[in-house]
């Protein structure tokens, strides 16, 4: 009777481990020059995310019966009385300008800042006739030109005037 081979020998594995550690190290290392050589401040998520959140807590405009003041850096509008105290709230977006310098919220007396290191903040209107019908916001946190995003919200109340 033949003797059957069941397994690999000792020599067998070895070669094989060695050969796939020569494989492994390699493909590390094209791994990490890969990585090296990428360049990771084309889009920084965090400040995207937080300007997407600013974005969406801006969609309270949709709601202004008046424009108070427009600018491409700042608007201040009126909206309807959320406090109950009888008088319509006061909200203003403002931003210097200036590159890096942060994006303020004003609503009522309390001025505060919302978002840091912004880089552009425009706004602009969609006019039918005499009445502002849409907002457009452009934001970019960032100096990242992929950290820009837009929206546009809609002005439900027909009530919001172009201001003078």
């Amino acid at each position: 009777m033949r003797n059957i081979r069941s397994g690999f020998s000792m020599m067998e594995i070895v070669v094989s481990l060695v050969a796939t550690s020569v494989l492994t190290t390699g493909l590390m290392s094209a791994m990490f020059l890969t990585l090296k050589s990428t360049d990771l401040t084309l889009t920084n998520a965090d400040e995207l995310i937080s300007a997407a959140d600013i974005l969406n807590e801006m969609l309270e405009l949709q709601f202004t019966t008046e424009i108070l003041s427009n600018t491409s850096t700042k608007f201040e509008v009126y909206i309807p009385d959320q406090d109950n105290d009888g008088d319509e709230e006061i909200i203003k977006y403002s931003w210097s300008g200036i590159a890096g310098d942060p994006l303020y919220r004003k609503y009522n007396t309390d001025n505060y800042e919302i978002l840091q290191n912004v880089y552009q903040f425009n706004v602009s209107y969609i006019v039918d006739g005499t009445r502002t019908v849409a907002v457009i916001v452009k934001l970019r946190a960032g100096s990242s030109t992929a950290n820009t995003i837009q929206t546009e919200i809609p002005l439900l109340n027909m009530n919001a005037m172009v201001a003078n």
